[in-house]
């Protein structure tokens, strides 16, 4: 198996995505109206399966239950978080959301589209 050849920099991209997603899910927001219903689901699905298909990518020997569990821990300590902070709620049916967008991340994307990051980082070399 090829190794990445900016291991750093996608380890650093790795680092600023969950610190982005967690300024997102704690920021206070103006409560503007969704532009349909279940919205947000829609935005915690896409954001935990990039994160987990970007993840397997990224750290292809590692197994993937570890990488499910470690980014549904962090989905539950964000709501944990939100409930905290006295203007965000939390929300079970996020962390199903969630949960759903981490298994299409790392078996639904993963299984057509493998080795991206390999890809990528041999265009850039």
């Amino acid at each position: 198996m090829q190794t990445l050849t900016y291991k750093k920099h996608w380890l650093i991209l790795s680092f600023v995505t969950i610190l982005l997603t967690f300024y997102l899910s704690l920021r206070q927001t103006a409560g503007a109206a969704a532009p349909f219903l279940h919205f947000d689901k829609v935005c915690h699905f896409s954001i935990y399966c990039f994160l987990a298909y970007y993840h397997r990518n990224l750290f292809p020997k590692i197994k993937n239950y570890w990488i499910f569990l470690f980014f549904c821990s962090m989905g539950v300590a964000i709501e944990f978080l939100q409930k905290m902070t006295g203007y965000r709620f939390f929300e079970r049916g996020d962390i199903l959301a969630n949960s759903l967008g981490i298994l299409f991340g790392q078996f639904g994307l993963y299984k057509f589209y493998p080795d991206v990051l390999l890809k990528l980082d041999r265009h850039f070399s």
